[in-house]
């Protein structure tokens, strides 16, 4: 094993500031490895630290940077294949991929380019699958255009349902089930003869349906 310490420290009326550096390398007669290195920043309360670690045993091998700071900052650019973060601050992200439980907007969520949508199984509004689609299409010509597109199959009909909306071809509903929820209406009440009828106290509005007759003209 070797080891190698160093130590810089500064310390004026109870205030103090340090620098500290470990070295570390050990190798055992069972084919295990291990290197490290600490660099470690005090002053009064406030420090930083950056830790590299690696080890090599016959399970396998495994590395570890670890850098601890109030403010990280990296000038350039930053290349990473995985990271996982509780808060991420950003004025641009570019990425291929991004898996995330959950999505807030504040303000506006722009989709521009022409692959670009919400897809659920739809890749396009005309892809004839079932599914949900709504983004952007490419139109005749190369241009873009947007467009939203819903479908299922109805089993039992055995028609395609769909409700569709593009710049091309304006809004199409295919085989549609429509049903009407209405709220039930009082029983008439038909009189022929004149009498009284009592309202109850619940009753907001009477509509009224007179059919009257005459003697055709003929003298009283």
């Amino acid at each position: 094993m070797n080891l190698a310490r160093s130590e810089l420290q500064s310390e004026i009326d109870g205030q103090s500031a340090s620098i500290a550096t470990l070295s570390a390398a050990v190798v055992d007669l069972e084919g295990n490895a291990a290197a490290t290195y600490s660099l470690r920043a005090l002053a009064g309360t406030s420090g930083a630290e950056l830790e590299l670690v690696a080890t090599d045993a016959p399970e396998g091998a495994a590395s570890l940077a670890r850098l601890s700071a109030d403010n990280i900052l990296l000038e350039g650019s930053v290349l990473v294949d995985h990271l996982a973060a509780d808060v991420l601050s950003a004025n641009n992200i570019t990425a291929g991929t991004m898996s995330v439980a959950r999505i807030e907007v504040d303000e506006l969520l722009s989709i521009d380019a022409q692959a670009a949508g919400f897809s659920m199984d739809k890749i396009t509004p005309f892809h004839d699958v079932d599914g949900l689609y709504m983004g952007r299409t490419v139109v005749p010509g190369g241009a873009t255009g947007f467009g939203f597109a819903m479908s299922r199959y109805n089993t039992v009909s055995g028609l395609s349902e769909s409700i569709s909306g593009t710049s091309q071809y304006g809004l199409q509903i295919k085989n549609a089930q429509f049903y009407r929820d209405l709220a039930s209406q009082p029983t008439a009440y038909t009189s022929t003869t004149s009498k009284t009828v009592n309202l109850a106290a619940s009753v907001k509005t009477v509509q009224l349906s007179l059919i009257g007759g005459g003697g055709g003209g003929a003298a009283p």
